[in-house]
């Protein structure tokens, strides 16, 4: 009983001499001579347990697998529902997208001899000056050509690099300058 089983290690034969070696998957050398040897054997006990751990896991991995499934079913419904509102929206409110606004005709490509301060612009500084000049308005007099569809095609294309809008009277300004 005490010397080492054929199929042991050493540490296995260690940790049996100790009670909680069916703690470490071990079988305990002294359950059988232990008192109430029938009522609690460790080994049993620990047999048990496993047995109940994985019963326990088996229907955790059912009830997620159930979850799952059922989730999908909703995902799925959910989906169908989108497509066919959007299908329906999209056949319903169809309208023409207009074009973007074409390029003004006043934009010069590159700088000329003689270029105005566009700063005297009140709310223009030197990066709004700067933004202006690369989309090539360089004078007052380019800005007091431009009709409403000009003046929104430059907010447009300068509203995407700049946080606030150009001030609503730029253009007004502009033509008192020019």
């Amino acid at each position: 009983m005490l010397a080492p089983k054929q199929d042991e290690n050493f540490f296995a034969y260690w940790i049996s001499f100790w009670p909680t070696a069916p703690f470490f998957g071990v079988a305990w050398r002294f359950e059988k001579m232990a008192p109430f040897a029938g009522f609690y054997a460790p080994s049993s006990v620990m047999a048990g347990m496993a047995r109940a751990g994985a019963a326990e896991a088996a229907k955790a991995a059912e009830e997620t697998v159930e979850a799952v499934e059922h989730a999908a079913e909703i995902v799925e419904e959910a989906v169908a529902e989108v497509v066919v509102e959007t299908e329906f929206e999209a056949t319903i409110d169809a309208e023409p997208v207009a074009p973007p606004p074409a390029r003004p005709a006043a934009l010069l490509g590159e700088k000329p001899e003689a270029v105005d301060d566009l700063k005297l612009i009140k709310g223009v500084g030197p990066k709004l000056e700067q933004m202006l000049n690369d989309l090539g308005v360089f004078t007052f007099a380019q800005i007091a050509a431009f009709d409403a569809t000009d003046c929104a095609w430059v907010e447009a294309q300068i509203a995407a690099a700049r946080a606030r809008p150009l001030p609503e009277d730029w253009a007004e300004q502009a033509r008192a300058f020019a």
